[in-house]
C-alpha cells in the first residue's frame, strides 16, 4: 500500500518514525502523474529541487524510469545503488521494507524520500548539492 502525506501532516506522522496509511493510493504512473504526486508531496521542501537534480537531471522534471522504461538506477563506486525518483540509497531498502515500501513504486519512493529528509535533512543528497542549492 501506497503511503499519502502532505507536508502539514509530516511532522506528526514521523514523529514515532510510524508510517500513515492512506484510504486512496494513486494508481497512475505516467510521468506526468508522478511529477504531480512529487510536487504536492514535497511542496514546502527542497525535495524538488534535489530529485529533478537526482532523476531528472536538473531539467526541472523528476523520473522513476528510464527511456526504456526500468527504474532509474545509478550504481555508485562503493557497490551500492541509488533507486527512482529520490535516488534512494540501496542500504535504506530494508527500512522502506519494514515500513511496507517499495522503493521500485514511484509513489512509495516519493513517500521515503520524503520520510528521509525529515529523518536527515538534506545530508543523503550532499553530493548534488552543487545542482540544487
Amino acid at each position: 500500500m501506497t503511503f499519502l502525506l502532505s507536508w502539514g501532516i509530516i511532522l506528526a506522522a514521523f514523529a514515532s518514525t510510524s508510517p500513515v496509511m492512506a484510504s486512496n493510493s494513486p494508481v497512475a504512473t505516467s510521468t506526468e502523474a508522478i511529477q504531480e504526486f512529487a510536487a504536492s508531496s514535497f511542496e514546502g521542501t527542497p525535495l524538488l529541487a534535489i530529485t529533478s537534480c537526482e532523476s531528472g537531471n536538473g531539467k526541472g522534471s523528476v523520473n522513476q524510469y528510464d527511456k526504456k522504461g526500468n527504474v532509474l538506477t545509478h550504481f555508485n563506486d562503493n557497490k551500492t545503488f541509488d533507486l527512482g525518483v529520490g535516488q534512494i540509497n540501496s542500504v535504506h531498502l530494508e527500512e522502506a521494507a519494514r515500513m511496507g515500501l517499495n522503493l521500485n513504486d514511484p509513489y512509495d519512493n516519493i513517500d521515503f524520500t520524503l520520510w528521509l529528509y525529515v529523518q536527515q535533512g538534506t545530508n543523503p543528497w550532499k553530493a548534488s548539492s552543487k545542482c540544487w542549492q
